[in-house]
């Protein structure tokens, strides 16, 4: 009738914990913790000694689009597999609290999945400090990003050939990127202007790659949201 869960808060960054009872429809837990919600915890215990024990949560907002759509779905599985591979424990993040529950938000009224986690990448690796460098070389297009440096190269420096650690990016693209910011924006209105969505795919693509560079390896849900990724 237990649960083992993880959170992201705004105050106190990842945290994982035992719910006791959660699953007992008459508990506190009113039935077990859900995926993808948000809500009040209350939690005893010392963050460094493994388990905290949850002792309350009060729901406060759900999204009922990421349980009806795959894409959605899937997106709300990359976001949040993110957190939990680029976060450490016990280390508040509010900058990409915010932009976790903005991207939810976003995906939930019907904006592009690839637009609400292309702003969210961003956001996060602003956050986290390894954003990569968006200056652009001069020259015609396309330029070229080699993720491993985080910076973008002059392709017609390279003699037309393309190095083996990097790949071909439109200046459209940047410049939607340098659009989105640092701090999340209420509702998608008061973000940066809608891409055309394929702009919106390509930033995604674009960070995902950076993001994957940072973790070290592909993970299955970066795989099943962004099937295009160029391989490393």
């Amino acid at each position: 009738t237990s649960q083992t869960v993880s959170l992201f808060g705004r105050r106190h960054g990842l945290i994982r914990g035992l719910a006791k009872g959660a699953r007992r429809e008459r508990g506190r837990f009113g039935g077990g913790f859900d995926l993808f919600t948000r809500g009040e915890v209350l939690a005893i215990g010392k963050g460094d000694q493994g388990l905290l024990t949850l002792t309350d949560w009060t729901m406060l907002e759900t999204f009922p689009r990421l349980r009806r759509e795959l894409e959605a779905s899937r997106a709300a599985f990359y976001l949040g597999d993110l957190l939990q591979r680029t976060m450490p424990a016990h280390d508040p993040h509010p900058v990409s609290f915010e932009a976790a529950i903005e991207s939810l938000r976003s995906i939930e009224s019907g904006e592009p999945p690839l637009e609400s986690i292309a702003r969210f990448q961003w956001r996060l690796l602003v956050d986290i400090g390894y954003a990569p460098d968006l200056g652009l070389p001069p020259g015609p297009e396309p330029v070229l990003f080699d993720p491993g440096e985080g910076r973008f190269r002059d392709a017609a420096a390279e003699d037309g050939k393309v190095p083996t650690r990097s790949w071909r990016v439109r200046r459209d693209t940047v410049a939607w990127i340098e659009t989105i910011g640092t701090v999340a924006s209420a509702p998608p209105s008061g973000g940066p202007e809608s891409p055309p969505l394929e702009v919106a795919a390509r930033a995604a693509r674009l960070l995902a790659v950076c993001l994957r560079e940072l973790i070290g390896e592909e993970p299955m849900s970066m795989r099943q949201f962004l099937p295009r990724l160029p391989r490393s």
